[in-house]
């Protein structure tokens, strides 16, 4: 009977692992803006804001980076819309934190042309 009630409990915490993976929460609207450019991207459509989420949430730290940073982007979640800066070569930071780390997006061309930063 030990048995039975420690393999229920191990399965159980388990399943409560495996459903605690890392999920991030889905983007509805993307702004993408500069000072001298204005407005280069203000969208909700599915499929500009699949691309952008699957790059957006494959960023890696990169302490090192000493980006120049030139354009805005406003990211809307279900929790709220977050600013980020972010610079042409890909590096990008969450503004509205103050002195916040600096992240690597993977496929940067994809993200600039998706965006429309040339």
């Amino acid at each position: 009977m030990k048995k039975i009630i420690s393999l229920t409990c191990l399965f159980t915490l388990v399943l409560m692992l495996n459903s605690c993976g890392e999920s991030n929460p889905k983007i509805s609207h993307v702004v993408v803006k500069s000072d001298r450019l204005g407005v280069l991207l203000d969208t909700k459509d599915s499929g500009t804001l699949a691309i952008l989420q699957k790059i957006f949430y494959e960023k890696k730290e990169q302490p090192d980076g000493g980006p120049e940073f030139r354009y805005f982007i406003d990211i809307t979640t279900p929790t709220g819309t977050t600013r980020w800066q972010y610079s042409i070569d890909g590096y990008i930071r969450n503004y509205e934190e103050g002195h916040s780390m600096i992240y690597l997006l993977k496929d940067v061309p994809k993200f600039n042309r998706t965006v429309k930063i040339k």
